[in-house]
């Protein structure tokens, strides 16, 4: 038997297709799915370590770093995650002994996961998408964009954390008094100094004050969710089409954020709950 009958139907053609069991075409189509997109990372892979060498006429600077941009997450979400995936859909089932409780969700997972990879792949190798850049390949870094300082306002969260400020009895008082040490410092030009731990303990104790009518928001639905998801890609629209200033774009993207959360938690989130017990 030559490669291809051999590929496609198995040494001496014994793969049988139609014998195969649900899970087994489960398992099989996430495979499938990983080694596509690994093949994709490898001939990307190949492709930048040529133009390191010799850049190649076709590709210019801007798309090689969006290619650069994209190789990565091929790789984890499309590659790696999809046999993850595989995997974990087979032996949760297999070591709990009970059966999956959907193929059909499952099977939607791996057309979610296949078309997504494909949407962020096509947006990296065949335009110039490359804002995540310098988050997957550091060297050389474009520190004029991101500060490595700013690594300290996660550092300053978990200690904030740990030290449960949530307890504090005084909340609104102490709030009062970061606000005014922030002004000081902005006042004798420190705030650049002190801002990952002030800024951080102000917006935690923001967060944590029931304020009206903050605190009644949630009347029309938990909108949180939403506007953490769709948050980014609506400030990147607004950039790409309108080119806003920075009080602009807040404006509009917080007012647009909260109104996707809402149709997001109506439409979506909240009907998925009556799921949350099924797994």
């Amino acid at each position: 038997m030559n490669f291809k009958d051999t590929f496609m139907n198995g040494e001496q053609g014994l793969f049988k297709p139609s014998t195969l069991t649900p899970m087994q075409k489960l398992v099989l189509r996430f495979v499938v799915i990983g080694l596509i997109y690994y093949g994709f990372a490898v001939v990307e892979g190949m492709i930048m370590r040529m133009y390191q060498i010799s850049p190649i006429a076709a590709i210019p600077d801007y798309q090689y770093f969006a290619i650069l941009t994209a190789h990565p997450l091929v790789g984890i979400f499309g590659s790696t995650y999809s046999i993850v995936f595989g995997a974990f859909l087979f032996l949760v089932p297999f070591l709990m002994k009970k059966p999956l409780w959907s193929f059909k969700l499952a099977n939607w997972t791996s057309i979610l996961i296949g078309v997504g990879t494909l949407i962020f792949w096509l947006a990296g190798f065949f335009t110039h998408y490359a804002p995540l850049y310098t988050l997957y390949w550091p060297l050389p870094a474009d520190f004029s964009q991101f500060n490595p300082l700013g690594g300290t306002f996660f550092v300053a969260g978990a200690f904030l954390g740990v030290a449960k400020v949530e307890t504090i009895k005084h909340k609104v008082g102490l709030l009062f008094v970061v606000f005014l040490v922030i002004l000081v410092a902005l006042h004798f030009n420190v705030y650049d100094a002190t801002k990952h731990v002030l800024l951080s303990l102000f917006v935690l104790l923001f967060g944590l004050i029931a304020l009206y009518p903050i605190s009644k928001i949630n009347v029309i639905g938990d909108l949180s969710y939403g506007i953490y998801i769709y948050g980014f890609p609506i400030q990147q629209t607004l950039m790409y089409y309108f080119k806003l200033n920075t009080n602009t774009l807040i404006l509009f993207s917080v007012l647009i954020a909260m109104l996707f959360g809402y149709f997001s938690w109506h439409l979506i989130e909240k009907r998925m709950l009556v799921f949350k017990n099924k797994f």
